[in-house]
C-alpha cells in the first residue's frame, strides 16, 4: 500500500490508495501555511485591492448609520444573521456597532457601563491596520480613536451567545444607543478609486475571486500578522486578511482557524479538546463565498454538550441520529461547498509571538483512520505541529460517512 503525505494549510492529508484520512492540530493561531497571490504578472500592487475593500466597508457603513454620514453608528440590534450581514465571516455569537470616524483634529467614543459584558473596541484604517483591541472595562469608558489615516473603522463586539434572552437583549440594545462620537471633523467620506480598481461590489467580487482562487491553505508563513498594525504586518499579509476575513483582530486577541471548502454531499464530524484558558470558543459554518446562511449553523462552548472524557464532538450536515448532538444543519446552503471557522477569544490575552522558535520539533502522533469496510481499517501516522503556549489549544480530527470514506474529500 503506497502512501504520500500532502500538506494543506492545518489539514495533513494521507492518501491510502482510493481513500483519504486527514486530521489537524489547532493551535488556535494561524499554525498553518498559505499561498498569497502574486501580482508579479501586472503592475497592480496589493495595496490597491486592500485599499479598495476597505473603502467598500467604509461606505458601506456610512450609508447604513444612522445620519447616512461619518461619525455615525450603524448597529446591529441582534447578531448577524444570512439576511443581514455586513462583511464576510461576521460571528453569529456577537452582537456589532459599526462606524466610520473623521480623525482629523482628534477624536474619541464615550461608552456608558457595561458591567460584566465581553465588550471590545477596534479601530482599523483605510489601510486595513489594526491596533490591538481595547476591552472595556466597568464603568463609563473613553477611548481615543487612532489617527493613522483620515478616517477609521470603529467595529465593537459585544459577546451575546444566549440570542433568545430578549430582555438581555434590549438592555445591550439600550447601551449602544448610548455610544458617543466626539470628533473635531466630520468631512464627507471619498470613496477610494484608482485605474484597476474601485470600490462597487461587481468589480470587487471579480478581484476577489480572483485572489482567493491563488489565496489557498498552503505556502504562507506567518500567518498571525495577516491582522495587525503597520510594523506587525505587510501589504501581501493584509492582502490575505482582506480578502477572506476583513476586519479580523490581531492574534493576541481573537486567534481564528479556517478550514478549507467541504463538499456538501458529505457528512463530517470532527472532535476537539476545550480551549485550554480564561476565554470561550465559538464554530461557525459559512458559503464558499464566506457568508451566513443558515442561522443556525453555529456553536460556542456555552452550547455545545460535551462528552464524557471532557471533549467536544462537532458534526456538520449529518442526517443520521448518532450524530445529532451538536450537528451544524447545513440546511439552505447556496453554494455546493462549506467551509468552518473556529474562533477562541482569551480574556486575558497570554500570546506574546507566534514565531517559530516558540514551535516545538514536529511529534508523531498515531490515529485510526475512518472505516473503509466492515473487513478493514485503516491506520496513519499523522504528523503535526505543537505550539507550547498559554493559549487555547483545540485539535481536530475530521471523518466522513463510512459511506463515503472511499471518496477524496481534498
Amino acid at each position: 500500500m503506497s502512501t504520500r503525505v500532502v500538506f494543506h494549510g492545518w489539514f495533513t492529508f494521507m492518501h491510502f490508495q482510493n481513500f483519504t484520512v486527514f486530521k489537524s492540530l489547532i493551535i488556535l493561531t494561524f499554525c498553518s501555511t498559505f499561498s498569497v497571490y502574486s501580482f508579479a504578472e501586472s503592475d497592480v500592487e496589493p495595496r490597491f485591492f486592500i485599499r479598495a475593500e476597505t473603502s467598500h466597508y467604509f461606505l458601506q457603513t456610512i450609508n447604513n448609520s444612522t445620519d447616512h454620514n461619518v461619525n455615525s453608528w450603524q448597529h446591529f440590534r441582534v447578531a448577524p444573521t444570512s439576511d443581514n450581514q455586513l462583511f464576510l465571516r461576521m460571528d453569529r455569537d456577537t452582537i456589532y456597532s459599526t462606524a466610520v470616524i473623521d480623525t482629523e483634529g482628534g477624536a474619541t467614543i464615550a461608552f456608558p457601563d457595561f458591567g460584566n459584558r465581553d465588550v471590545t473596541v477596534q479601530f482599523i484604517d483605510e489601510n486595513h491596520q489594526t491596533q490591538r483591541l481595547t476591552r472595556l472595562t466597568k464603568g463609563p469608558n473613553v477611548v481615543d480613536v487612532p489617527q493613522t489615516t483620515k478616517y477609521s473603522f470603529v467595529l465593537v463586539r459585544i459577546f451575546y451567545p444566549a440570542q433568545v434572552n430578549k430582555k438581555g437583549l434590549n438592555d445591550v440594545n439600550h447601551l449602544q444607543d448610548k455610544f458617543l462620537i466626539q470628533a473635531s471633523s466630520s468631512d464627507s467620506y471619498k470613496t477610494y478609486s484608482h485605474s484597476e480598481f474601485n470600490s462597487s461590489d461587481v468589480h470587487l467580487k471579480l478581484w476577489r475571486q480572483e485572489v482567493l482562487n491563488e489565496v489557498t491553505p498552503k505556502n504562507f508563513r506567518n500567518i498571525e500578522h495577516i491582522f495587525g498594525a503597520a510594523d506587525a504586518t505587510s501589504s501581501e499579509q493584509r492582502l490575505f486578511g482582506s480578502v477572506y476575513g476583513w476586519g479580523g483582530a490581531p492574534y493576541q486577541d481573537r486567534v481564528y482557524q479556517y478550514s478549507q471548502d467541504f463538499d456538501a454531499s458529505m457528512c463530517r464530524t470532527v472532535t476537539m479538546k476545550p480551549p485550554n484558558n480564561s476565554g470561550y470558543w465559538s464554530a461557525t459554518v459559512y458559503n464558499e463565498d464566506g457568508m451566513l446562511f443558515n442561522d443556525d449553523a453555529y456553536i460556542n462552548s456555552n452550547s455545545a454538550v460535551k462528552n464524557g472524557d471532557g471533549t467536544f464532538t462537532l458534526s456538520f450536515g449529518c442526517e443520521d441520529t448518532k450524530h445529532q448532538r451538536n450537528n451544524l444543519s447545513l440546511a439552505g446552503l447556496n453554494t455546493d461547498r462549506w467551509n468552518v471557522l473556529i474562533r477562541s477569544y482569551s480574556i486575558e490575552s497570554k500570546v506574546k509571538s507566534l514565531s517559530s522558535e516558540h514551535r516545538n520539533p514536529f511529534v508523531f502522533e498515531k490515529i485510526n483512520a475512518c472505516k473503509i469496510s466492515r473487513l478493514r481499517k485503516a491506520t496513519a501516522w499523522v504528523m503535526t505541529s505543537w505550539i507550547p503556549m498559554n493559549t487555547a489549544m483545540v485539535w481536530i480530527y475530521f471523518k466522513t460517512k463510512e459511506t463515503f470514506c472511499e471518496m477524496n474529500i481534498a
